[in-house]
C-alpha cells in the first residue's frame, strides 16, 4: 500500500486508474483473503500482531543506539548483495525515479515506487529498532528490473564492439562478488577445499549444519539413560529440528524464558509434563541457568 500510494502520487496514469473500479476491487479481494488471518489472530490473542510489534521494537523494552541498528541494517544490505551490486541496484532505482519524473514515464516510476520507498522505510525504522536484513528483500525485485533495463540501455548506446565489451566486463565485475557470496553460502565446502575455515559466527551456513547429528545424540541419550525424558528447549529452532531428527520423532516442547511468542506457546502442553524429568536442549548456558532458577 505504501508503494502503491507513492506510485499514485508520482504517475498521472496511476491517478487516472483511481477513477475506475479496478483498484477498489483489488483492495476488497485483498481484504477478503486476509480475513482468515485476522480471525485466527482474534481467536489466539492477536499472537501474530504481538510478535511483529515486539520484533519491530514497538513493545520491546530493550533499546540499542540508533547508530548501531541503522549501521547494522545498511551493512547487512551491502553484505547480502555485495558492495558493487548494491551500488548498481541503488543507482538504478534512483535513476528510474529521475527518468520517470523527467519523462513522465509510468514504467520507470513504477520501478522506483516499488523499490526506494521500501528501502527508505526500513532504513528509517532501523534508527528506532533492529531490522532484519531480509525484511527489505521485496525492494530488490523491481530494483533488479531497473538495473537490467539501465544496463540494456547503456549497451544499446555503445558505439562499437570494444565499448560493448567494456560494458560487459563491468557487468560481470559487478555480478561476480554476489555470485561468489551466494556460492559460498550454499556450498561452504568450497572454502574448505581451499583451506579456508570461516569462524563460526561468520559462517552463514552454521545454523544449517549438525542437526541430524544432534538428533542421533539425543536419541542415544534417551535409549541409554532408561528414563522417560521430556525434551524441552527455549527456542523453536532447536525444538523443531530435534523433533524431526530424533528417532521416533517424539513431541518436543519449547519453554518461554522471555523470547518472542511462537507456535509452541500456542500448542502449549507444558502443564501436562509437570513433575517429569526433562532433557533441556540449548546452545547457551544462560537459559539453562534461568530454567533451573
Amino acid at each position: 500500500f505504501l508503494c502503491c500510494g507513492v506510485y499514485g502520487l508520482l504517475a498521472a496514469a496511476a491517478r487516472r486508474c483511481l477513477k475506475a473500479a479496478g483498484p477498489y476491487v483489488a483492495v476488497a479481494v485483498a481484504f477478503v483473503l486476509a480475513l482468515p488471518v485476522v480471525v485466527w489472530n482474534w481467536r489466539h490473542d492477536w499472537a501474530s500482531f504481538l510478535y511483529v510489534l515486539e520484533r519491530t521494537g514497538v513493545t520491546s523494552g530493550s533499546r540499542r543506539s540508533w547508530a548501531a541498528t541503522a549501521g547494522e541494517f545498511l551493512g547487512a544490505q551491502i553484505a547480502i548483495t555485495s558492495p558493487l551490486l548494491f551500488w548498481a541496484l541503488g543507482a538504478a532505482m534512483v535513476r528510474a525515479g529521475r527518468a520517470g519524473l523527467r519523462g513522465n514515464d509510468a514504467s520507470q516510476l513504477f520501478l522506483f515506487a516499488f523499490s526506494i520507498p521500501l528501502l527508505a522505510f526500513f532504513l528509517l525504522w532501523s534508527f528506532y529498532a533492529p531490522v532484519e536484513a531480509n525484511w527489505a528483500a521485496c525492494a530488490y525485485i523491481t530494483g533488479t528490473v531497473a538495473c537490467a533495463g539501465w544496463w540494456d540501455q547503456l549497451m544499446s548506446k555503445a558505439q562499437n564492439g570494444p565499448a560493448k565489451l567494456r560494458l560487459a566486463g563491468v557487468f560481470v565485475l559487478v555480478l561476480l562478488p554476489g555470485l561468489a557470496l551466494s556460492g559460498v553460502a550454499h556450498f561452504p565446502q568450497t572454502l574448505d577445499s581451499l583451506g579456508i575455515r570461516l569462524p563460526l559466527k561468520l559462517d552463514p551456513t552454521a545454523r544449517l549444519q549438525g542437526w541430524k547429528e544432534l538428533g542421533t545424540a539425543v536419541g542415544e541419550i534417551l535409549a541409554n539413560e532408561g528414563k522417560d525424558f521430556v525434551l524441552v528447549s527455549h527456542t523453536y529452532q532447536i525444538a523443531s529440528e530435534v523433533a524431526f531428527y530424533v528417532p521416533g520423532r517424539p513431541r518436543v516442547y519449547s519453554v518461554n524464558l522471555g523470547r518472542s511468542i511462537n507456535q509452541y506457546d500456542i500448542w502449549g502442553g507444558l502443564e501436562e509434563i509437570k513433575g517429569r524429568d526433562l532433557l533441556f536442549l540449548t546452545d547457551d548456558e544462560e537459559p539453562a541457568a534461568r530454567l533451573m532458577a
